[in-house]
């Protein structure tokens, strides 16, 4: 289990879901996008909470160990989500600037 902090608020989350968080921060940020993902988590009062985090070029992140006895939350899906989204980045080809790219609309049409 690991302490992950967002901004000012604290939450316990499972180690693999921590580490992988960070991961995929780092890798939005590299590509200069964002991105929400949805954790299950303990909150400061050890209660069961989900913790949406919107990752960007800027998030507050931090994750450090810790030692306790709770069983950690189930973050399977968003593990999976997260770990899908790192592939797709890693092979996708970096694309023009959007300024210029055209609209799907305009794909057929000879504008310039």
């Amino acid at each position: 289990m690991k302490h992950l902090t967002y901004s000012d608020k604290s939450m316990l989350v499972g180690n693999d879901a921590a580490d992988l968080v960070v991961r995929y921060a780092a890798a939005l940020a590299s590509n200069r996008i964002g991105d929400a993902v949805t954790l299950n988590v303990y909150n400061a009062e050890g209660t069961s909470a989900e913790a949406t985090l919107l990752l960007d070029t800027g998030a507050p992140l931090m994750v450090e160990s810790l030692h306790t006895d709770l069983p950690e939350p189930d973050n399977s899906e968003a593990v999976e989500y997260m770990a899908s989204r790192m592939r797709e980045l890693a092979d996708s080809v970096a694309a023009p600037p959007a300024e210029q790219q055209m609209p799907p609309i305009f794909e057929d049409l000879d504008l310039l």
